[in-house]
């Protein structure tokens, strides 16, 4: 059936943004628009699990091509992640978490027993 499986993408998506949100009570929530509340996550591309997402036929203003979106949502993993804002405010940037200390700073001193000396 043409279109099936664009509709079977659209309906997961939704199901990760706008009914998600409002299943949970929060209808202020889930898309992005004036005066909703959004969380954004931007992804990289070029590891090689992500190659070959970009879809070859350019989207349409009726029925956008979501190939790229479900993509993303089911194979990217989160080395992946390039930035993440939650609600206005950036907790991701180029990578690294600015909400949460040095973790790999604080973890080392743990560490250097295990270190073996080859």
């Amino acid at each position: 059936m043409p279109g099936h499986r664009t509709c079977q993408v659209y309906n997961v998506v939704t199901a990760l943004t706008w009914d998600g949100h409002a299943g949970l009570g929060w209808p202020d929530s889930g898309g992005i628009a004036p005066g909703s509340l959004a969380d954004l996550v931007t992804t990289g591309l070029d590891p090689p699990r992500l190659a070959g997402l970009a879809s070859r036929r350019p989207p349409s203003a009726a029925m956008p091509d979501l190939t790229l979106l479900i993509g993303v949502i089911f194979t990217a993993a989160p080395a992946d992640v390039r930035k993440v804002v939650i609600s206005g405010g950036d907790a991701v940037a180029d990578g690294w978490h600015l909400l949460v200390e040095d973790l790999p700073a604080r973890f080392r001193p743990l560490s250097a027993p295990l270190r073996l000396n080859w």
